[in-house]
């Protein structure tokens, strides 16, 4: 399996571009505007603290050390919230909430997890908050905790 990835729009347009950082201390993935995996074209890094309690922390390509947003939850039964942190102070705000579809909620999720591997996921964003950011880390969650299923 291909250790990148790309979000694309409606149109067939790449909107961001994911790539595994291979010689990390802690699993991290780096996000690109587009699909172009250049330097310069960098937005974001992605990093999972596995502890007690696991946690992501995603840093814009700001210059700052410290996390600009953090994940939480339940990554095992894909329901996380995500926050971004405001200023210095410690506060932050949530601006998106993710949880998996569970294959008893419809018929539709039902047959299509028969039938398919793919998990579907429920995303409430905010409004004013970057839908497709949310969505390349929302995949990035769940690429960093992925159950390996054996066959």
């Amino acid at each position: 399996m291909s250790d990148k990835r790309v979000l694309m729009d409606a149109s067939g347009q790449s909107v961001v571009g994911m790539a595994k950082k291979l010689l990390s201390m802690k699993p991290t993935w780096i996000m690109y505007r587009g699909a172009s995996f250049a330097q310069g074209t960098q937005v974001a890094v992605v990093k999972a603290h596995h502890s007690l309690t696991p946690s992501v922390s995603v840093y814009l390509n700001d210059g700052d050390k410290e996390s600009d947003f953090k994940i939480r939850g339940n990554f095992r039964s894909k329901r996380f919230a995500i926050t971004q942190k405001l200023g210095s102070g410690g506060q932050e705000r949530p601006i998106a909430e993710v949880k998996k579809e569970s294959k008893f909620s419809s018929v539709t999720a039902f047959l299509t997890s028969a039938m398919t591997a793919a998990d579907n996921y429920f995303i409430h964003i905010e409004p004013g908050v970057d839908a497709a950011f949310i969505v390349a880390i929302a995949v990035l969650v769940d690429e960093l905790f992925h159950d390996e299923k054996t066959t």
